[in-house]
């Protein structure tokens, strides 16, 4: 099972919802979490019916009036049944729990790197939080860092998990991704091994498939670069040229994109 978690910082613009849709079909997402798409109720239905119409959805329209949170499913591989929402979250019933997404919060000093001190003040709560639920991280690969504005990077985003969980789900791989050109957060993607998988699922970050435009070839060639970049940016994020070097390719990906 291959979950997906991501704060898309605002999903009304259609080239966002067209690559989002892809790629949740492209990757063959079993569920996809998207955090402030600020889509109003006809545009969160228009969505669906016109980009996802295979899949089914849940959101917290009702409690948010612009939806903060959206949650598409493939109903041939899964099922969710919504027991609780509002405008900060939204909760289906099971024993084990896997909180993943946007806490805005951070737990330690190392969770962020650059502009002000953190003080006991700001993680206080949120660390009180999970020691009260048995909420632990999961371990995980890729960037350290999940959300920067270029200067200042902090880990805002998370996979969290109770003791049943842990027990119930040994094979379980998380992956914060690089943030590509459409958000300032990471994606996290989460893939649930199971014991009875009838085949292997080949699973890819960005889409590499044969198109053989001239634009389609520069357009993949740019993701390619931003992603290399990203990766070196996220190791050495003081770096001065490699900041202003990342403004630049985002926006090159940007307009290659809006007019393949």
């Amino acid at each position: 099972m291959l979950i997906y978690s991501w704060n898309v910082r605002g999903l009304n613009n259609p080239l966002k919802q067209h690559e989002v849709a892809n790629l949740m079909r492209r990757n063959r997402m079993d569920i996809c979490g998207l955090l402030e798409t600020k889509l109003n109720s006809s545009k969160v239905s228009l969505l669906q019916k016109f980009r996802l119409k295979n899949w089914k959805f849940l959101s917290n329209v009702v409690a948010a009036t612009n939806a903060r949170i959206m949650v598409f499913w493939n109903p041939s591989s899964v099922r969710v049944d919504l027991l609780e929402f509002s405008t900060q979250g939204a909760w289906c019933p099971n024993s084990p729990w896997l909180l993943m997404g946007d806490f805005n919060s951070i737990l330690s000093l190392e969770d962020k790197h650059n502009g002000a001190a953190v003080s006991t003040c700001e993680t206080t709560d949120f660390r009180s939080c999970c020691s009260d639920h048995g909420l632990a991280n999961l371990n995980y690969t890729g960037c350290q860092f999940t959300w920067s504005n270029g200067s200042v990077w902090s880990k805002l985003d998370r996979v969290l998990a109770n003791s049943s969980w842990s027990l119930s789900h040994s094979q379980v791989h998380v992956h914060f991704g690089n943030p590509g050109a459409f958000s300032d957060h990471s994606p996290a993607i989460i893939r649930l091994e199971s014991h009875h998988a009838k085949g292997k699922r080949c699973f890819k970050f960005f889409n590499m498939w044969a198109h053989f435009s001239h634009i389609s070839e520069r357009v993949t060639r740019a993701e390619i670069a931003l992603k290399a970049h990203q990766t070196a940016l996220h190791s050495d994020k003081d770096n001065l040229q490699y900041q202003a070097l990342d403004a630049q390719l985002h926006q090159k990906l940007l307009t290659l994109k809006s007019v393949r």
